[in-house]
Order: C-alpha cells, then sequence, then structure tokens
C-alpha cells in the first residue's frame, strides 16, 4: 500500500493517464479486449511502480543477469 502512495513521478503519472485513456477508448469502442489488456498493464505498473522507469532494463544490468557461461 505504501507504494502506491509514494514516489509519484511525472512517468508514473503518465501511465496511470494511459491507462485510463485506453480503458475508457475499450469501453467506447464497444468493449475492445485488446484495448483492455492495454489499459490494465499501465494500469497495473503505474500502481506498482514497475516497468522500466526506475532503470532495470538498462542493456549492462541484463548482460550481467544472462551472461554466457562456458
Amino acid at each position: 500500500m505504501n507504494n502506491i502512495l509514494k514516489n509519484w513521478t511525472l512517468l508514473r503519472a503518465s501511465h496511470l493517464t494511459i491507462s485510463l485513456f485506453f480503458l475508457i477508448a475499450a469501453v467506447y469502442f464497444s468493449h475492445n479486449i485488446f484495448l483492455y489488456i492495454l489499459g490494465i498493464g499501465f494500469l497495473f505498473q503505474s500502481l506498482t511502480n514497475t516497468g522500466c522507469s526506475n532503470n532495470s532494463c538498462s542493456r549492462d544490468e541484463m548482460r550481467k543477469r544472462y551472461r554466457r557461461r562456458h
């Protein structure tokens, strides 16, 4: 619960705005399931503060995590 209420940045607020836009558009366009999926995905990212906004998706980090072992 603390994660939902704290650390709101511009990117997190934009994810919330985009999710609301997609969910409203899904209802307007005869319950389009693809728009529902996009809206729920962005809503999840904004509420849990996940995604690439915290630099967890950088290439260096991925290389360290998944380097080849001979």
